[in-house]
């Protein structure tokens, strides 16, 4: 495990294998298939968005406690407790329309810190033919840059200081990373990455799980967010509160 939080940390990535089998993949995503129409899912031009798994769908929490998912953060983070922030169920049906662009994930996080790791696993196969992730290593020494405008409602970049994405110049960089079903990659919350469309005649699921250190305080002013709205957390708060799932590792 060392070498793999060494890479980890010195290039804002890393892959783990066999996270979850195939025969768990396989139960999970006959869950999904099943739910397809539910309003669970939001229906975009990147696919099918499903915030909450957890939460929303039984077997995906059983999951969660059952393979000690939250083990892999805890190491990554080097910290003996972790939580829950945020999961979410990402699926690229075939031949999807539109790519996810290059981006950090802490440009949208409402959190005064980028102490955290994500931790995508691969529910399906993911290749550079279905829209697997591309990242461009080291990138998470860049520091926070301006996030990427998904939407015609930009207002929140008004007045930005903070540097521009430094893509063109660093884009051929930028290397794909296959992922075997079951099979994570753990990134932190400044790596720079990206996703293409799914060219394939199958579906690209994944489930993206993020943790992060207890230590991470509420900053509603950072960036936008659902749970903005959802949640009545004062400002510079810890998100120990009961909102969030808490794990501890033995």
């Amino acid at each position: 495990m060392k070498a793999l939080i060494d890479h980890y940390h010195n290039q804002g990535f890393t892959t783990l294998k066999s996270v979850l089998s195939a025969e768990t993949c396989q139960s999970l995503n006959d869950e999904l298939s099943k739910r397809s129409d539910d309003p669970f899912f939001e229906r975009t031009g990147f696919g099918l968005l499903g915030q909450n798994a957890w939460r929303e769908i039984p077997i995906f929490q059983e999951i969660l406690s059952k393979n000690k998912l939250y083990h892999y953060a805890a190491q990554l983070l080097q910290t003996k407790e972790v939580l829950l922030f945020q999961d979410l169920i990402i699926w690229k049906p075939p031949h999807s329309k539109r790519q996810v662009e290059w981006h950090q994930d802490y440009s949208y996080w409402p959190l005064h810190q980028p102490k955290g790791v994500t931790l995508w696993i691969a529910l399906d196969d993911s290749t550079v033919d279905n829209g697997t992730l591309r990242y461009i290593p080291g990138s998470h020494n860049w520091g926070e840059c301006q996030p990427t405008v998904y939407t015609l409602d930009d207002s929140f970049q008004e007045e930005n200081s903070l540097p521009v994405l430094p893509i063109q110049k660093h884009e051929k960089e930028g290397t794909y990373i296959n992922c075997e079903q079951g099979s994570a990659i753990a990134h932190h919350p400044l790596c720079c990455h990206m996703s293409p469309v799914n060219n394939s005649s199958g579906d690209r699921r994944a489930w993206s799980l993020t943790f992060l250190d207890p230590s991470v305080r509420w900053d509603p002013q950072h960036a936008p967010h659902p749970l903005n709205y959802q949640l009545n957390l004062a400002p510079h708060s810890l998100l120990n509160n009961g909102q969030f799932p808490i794990f501890s590792i033995d």
